[in-house]
């Protein structure tokens, strides 16, 4: 039994030599056994962050895109909030010749303003400002002074 004991370990010290031997002759086999893991673990971090950067990127774009499509959906009802207070002041001076404006419509649930109508050499001059939501929009009108022609309708940044 000792002897069949002894043969064992025997086998066991010459097998762990021949890998050391072979590892020795052979070093990229020993390294890229040895490395292979920590590959696989920094590919698949690196792959992973990218993924990351991709989904904040393209999240980031949603939101951003989101937001500029209820920016053009606010100056679109500031637009027609000064638009309409532009024909109310028309439709005034119209009825009126001595209509001096300086008054706040509201239209439905949402207001205009009309500022003094003031007159010049080219004719009379609408100022007329839309707000809805921090979204500003002012018409200036110019209409002959004779008649209410329309001049010259332009928006302006500001007053």
């Amino acid at each position: 039994m000792r002897h069949v004991a002894r043969n064992t370990r025997q086998g066991n010290y010459r097998e762990a030599f021949v890998r050391r031997v072979k590892c020795l002759v052979s070093r990229a086999m020993c390294s890229v056994s040895r490395e292979g893991g920590y590959i696989a673990i920094v590919s698949a971090l690196i792959i992973s962050a990218i993924i990351v950067a991709i989904v904040v990127a393209v999240g980031q774009a949603s939101f951003l895109g989101r937001a500029g499509i209820a920016g053009a959906h606010y100056k679109e009802r500031s637009r027609a909030l000064a638009g309409a207070c532009a024909n109310t002041a028309l439709l005034k001076l119209a009825s009126s010749s001595s209509y001096g404006g300086n008054e706040t419509i509201n239209v439905a649930s949402d207001t205009c303003r009309i500022f003094t109508i003031v007159s010049s050499s080219t004719g009379r001059i609408i100022d007329a400002q839309g707000i809805f939501e921090r979204s500003y929009t002012n018409y200036r009108v110019t209409v002959a002074s004779g008649t209410v022609d329309i001049i010259r309708w332009e928006e302006l940044n500001i007053f």
